[in-house]
């Protein structure tokens, strides 16, 4: 038995099936909230109408059944926090980290596109070419994040969009690393996603660089070809 904030216990109570209702209550007069577009063991995302701006926007909400692990919630704000720190064309762009007393969540670009594992999946081995372009401009977004003392540590097809105009853009930094701050991440601990980590990510026993988030890409690059 463990003891719950009031809060805790109230976003806990919410359903995975009742989250599109809470976050109904939770946007009322700001997003018009259209539907889910995906569910994970982390979150859910839903599609939106910002009202005030007049723009379509994908709103990411934790699972509730994080809540009663120590730590998710500053976890999952720090996924929103992360990103909106870094400005770049091949980073999505968050819009605004919130909390209501049912649900937390944050607010990003909505990609329209679809993920490069749906792409792979589909076409199987990938033009050379197209696949330079998406690793060019993939690189330069970990690069970037790199420099800023960011490592992705989940770089994978699925965290990857192909936008309309074709444009890769990085999303998920969840289990992101930022340099300069510890501890929301257990010694010992090895996250991410097993057939994507790096030897180092895998033996969870130094601080990763983002060489680690090369290796992950250059297996990418390999399923693309």
């Amino acid at each position: 038995t463990a003891y719950a904030a009031a809060q805790t216990a109230q976003r806990i109570a919410v359903a995975p099936d009742s989250l599109l209702d809470a976050l109904h209550r939770a946007t009322v007069g700001e997003y018009e909230v259209k539907g889910e577009l995906g569910r994970g063991g982390m979150a859910s995302v839903f599609l939106a109408h910002e009202i005030a701006l007049d723009r379509k926007v994908a709103i990411k909400v934790m699972a509730p059944s994080l809540f009663s692990m120590a730590g998710m919630v500053e976890r999952f704000k720090r996924e929103a926090q992360t990103a909106a720190r870094l400005s770049h064309p091949n980073i999505i762009p968050i819009y605004a980290v919130r909390e209501s007393p049912e649900i937390v969540y944050f607010v990003m670009k909505f990609i329209e596109g679809r993920s490069l594992e749906s792409i792979v999946h589909q076409l199987g081995q990938m033009p050379v070419a197209l696949v330079q372009v998406i690793l060019y401009q993939v690189s330069s977004a970990l690069g970037y994040a790199h420099r800023r003392g960011v490592v992705h540590r989940d770089v994978k097809p699925a965290n990857i969009m192909i936008d309309s105009d074709g444009w890769a853009v990085v999303t998920d930094f969840g289990i992101a690393k930022v340099a300069e701050t510890q501890g929301l991440t257990q010694t010992g601990a090895t996250i991410g996603t097993p057939s994507y980590m790096s030897p180092e990510q895998c033996a969870a026993k130094r601080e990763l660089t983002g060489a680690s988030d090369q290796y992950s890409l250059g297996i990418v690059a390999y399923e693309m070809l």
